[in-house]
Parts: C-alpha cells; sequence; structure tokens
C-alpha cells in the first residue's frame, strides 16, 4: 500500500471525541477556580508588603495623589478590582439565592472566601505595615497620625485587599454561570411553574450574569470619576 493510500489518522472520527474532550477540558479549566490561591501569590504577596509595603503608604491612603501619569495606571487598576468584585459578588448572591444547593455554587463559596480571607489578612499586614512610615510623614506636614487614623488606614488597605482578591475570581464566576446553565439545562420542567423555577431558568442565568456585569461597570465608572 503506498503513503497516498494509507488512512490519514488525524482526521479519523475516533481522535475527534478526544480533541474535543481536550478543548473542554482547557475551558473548564480556564474558568475554573482553585480552592485556594496558590502559594507563590500568596509568597508573593507577603514578601512585597514586609519589603516595599511602606512605599504605597500614601498611594494606598489616598489614590488621588498619585502623581501623573502614573495615576491613570492605578486609577484604572482601581476601576478594574471595583468591576471585578462588584459583578462577582452580584451574581453569587444570585447563585447563593437559587443555586445554593448546586455543587458548582458550593465549590466557588470555598474558593471565594479563601480568596477574600488572604485578601484581609494580607491588607491588615499592610496597613500595619505602612504605620511608621505615616507616623513619620505627619511630623513633616504637622498632623498628628492618631490611633484612629491607624485604625482606618487597617481597615481601608484590609477591604482594598479583599475587593483586589475577590476580583481575581471574576473570570471564574463566569464559569459558574455556565455550569448554573447547565444545571438549570439538566433539571426537568416542573408542571407547575413557580418563582424559583423561573429565577432558575437557563435564559436568566444569562440575563443576570450580564446584569451583574453591567452593575460591576457603573461602579467601575464611578470610582474613575471620584479618582479623577
Amino acid at each position: 500500500m503506498s503513503e497516498s493510500d494509507k488512512p490519514d489518522r488525524a482526521s479519523t472520527p475516533q481522535t475527534r471525541p478526544k480533541a474535543k474532550s481536550r478543548t473542554e477540558a482547557r475551558r473548564k479549566g480556564f474558568l475554573s477556580i482553585p480552592e485556594r490561591p496558590s502559594r507563590l501569590l500568596s509568597g508573593a504577596l507577603f514578601l512585597a508588603i514586609i519589603s516595599v509595603g511602606y512605599l504605597a503608604a500614601p498611594a494606598v491612603v489616598d489614590p488621588a495623589t498619585v502623581p501623573r501619569p502614573w495615576s491613570y495606571i492605578t486609577d484604572g487598576l482601581w476601576a478594574l478590582v471595583v468591576f471585578g468584585a462588584t459583578s462577582t459578588l452580584g451574581f453569587l448572591l444570585y447563585c447563593l439565592t437559587f443555586f445554593r444547593d448546586s455543587e458548582p455554587t458550593r465549590k466557588f463559596l470555598t474558593g471565594i472566601t479563601q480568596y477574600a480571607g488572604t485578601g484581609a489578612v494580607m491588607g491588615t499586614l499592610l496597613g500595619c505595615r505602612m504605620a511608621i512610615p505615616l507616623v513619620a510623614a505627619s511630623k513633616t506636614v504637622g498632623q498628628p497620625f492618631t490611633f484612629v487614623s491607624f485604625l482606618g488606614v487597617v481597615s481601608n488597605t484590609a477591604t482594598m485587599l479583599t475587593l483586589l482578591m475577590i476580583a481575581m475570581c471574576w473570570r471564574a464566576s463566569l464559569g459558574l454561570a455556565m455550569e448554573c446553565a447547565r444545571v438549570s439545562a439538566d433539571e426537568e420542567t416542573p408542571r407547575h411553574w413557580t418563582l424559583p423555577d423561573l429565577m432558575k431558568t437557563k435564559g436568566l442565568v444569562a440575563i443576570i450574569a450580564l446584569t451583574a456585569n453591567l452593575v460591576g461597570g457603573q461602579a467601575a465608572w464611578a470610582v474613575w470619576i471620584m479618582l479623577n
């Protein structure tokens, strides 16, 4: 048999399902959320806080004081953080209301709790790390940095880094929307429709996900206006 008569194994029907399954696995991996932040991410944040955390003191306390053109970068960053956190939490609230017993919702809630907890811990450490530089800076401007001011800085940094870590789950929230739509499609059609049944339909899942992102976009635009 000549080379031209041999079947093309790359295009045989048996290989097509395998290629499709690999594509599906890559898509799910891209939209999935780990159970906890990676050690690399947590370690990098911890080292950054210890080594150069004091440099971020003025920018974290008041992002509007960052000079141009760097302020465009920081303003855009915080606008993206607010967008990601708002849209993610908005869709999560919908899932906790109508898909609270589904496996995708439970898994996502576990992951986002780990991320938010890491952000709160890192933000608190960052606030404590910035205490001495802020005390020194207050002496030069003649405005005392009190203990109440210190608590305010710690709470602000904890909130900001918590929002940052939650925003990192935005991509996975798209995967959660797809999983909820799949769960809705797999359920049997009820004989008598109720409000919870209507709220769990596949089409409404997509509408809620889109609405959550639109609300996140509005919140991000508001932050951009406030910082500029």
